[in-house]
């Protein structure tokens, strides 16, 4: 709903907004598993991620802290116990240990045509089911960076490249000069001449 917000605001003035973020690269791997119309490749979930974000944090400042909560994703699987007391305080609800052990209540209300697909939902948030470290080959992290780098940052979000390479820039459609292009033609000309060579 992070696209409707202001909308929805309106329609609803009571209406408060929790803002989930989780780290983009992260989420690219997740999309490319989505069940529902979502971009395949890497730069298309860059752009996905960066303007949704960008968006809701821009609605977020117009509705104000009364009306709008950020929490991150990986301070709900890290910390679950004082990410959801910090929920809880912001929509007016006295937190409880019971709201961390839902697990088993959640089997009861899941329709059994949806537990395969939503298995998740019956078992605490667990670190690590996505890791851009691990499973995201450097090229494509650096094509993701070239895109949405600077919003990991304002998000105190660690990048594996401080400035992206012209390839991975190129690659994302992420402007270049002249002189970054055709530095970068010769490089890997360079590079080719030397394969070339050894054999």
């Amino acid at each position: 709903f992070v696209l409707h917000m202001d909308l929805l605001a309106e329609l609803f003035p009571e209406a408060r907004f929790v803002h989930v973020i989780r780290d983009g690269r992260d989420v690219a791997l997740s999309l490319r598993e989505a069940h529902f119309d979502a971009p395949r490749t890497v730069t298309g979930a860059a752009h996905y991620w960066r303007d949704r974000v960008r968006r809701g944090r821009a609605l977020g400042v117009r509705l104000g802290p009364d009306r709008y909560l950020e929490l991150r994703y990986e301070d709900v699987v890290g910390d679950p116990r004082s990410a959801l007391a910090r929920l809880c305080a912001f929509v007016e609800l006295e937190f409880t240990d019971r709201m961390l052990d839902y697990g088993h209540r959640a089997r009861a209300t899941i329709r059994v045509q949806d537990r395969a697909r939503e298995s998740t939902a019956l078992t605490p948030p667990v670190a690590g089911l996505r890791d851009w470290r691990r499973e995201m080959p450097s090229r494509d992290v650096a094509a993701f960076e070239a895109v949405a780098g600077e919003v990991l940052s304002e998000l105190g979000y660690a990048r594996a490249f401080a400035t992206p390479p012209v390839t991975a820039r190129l690659r994302a459609g992420v402007s270049t000069g002249a002189a970054e292009v055709s530095r970068a033609i010769r490089t890997t000309a360079r590079r080719l001449r030397r394969r070339l060579d050894r054999r």
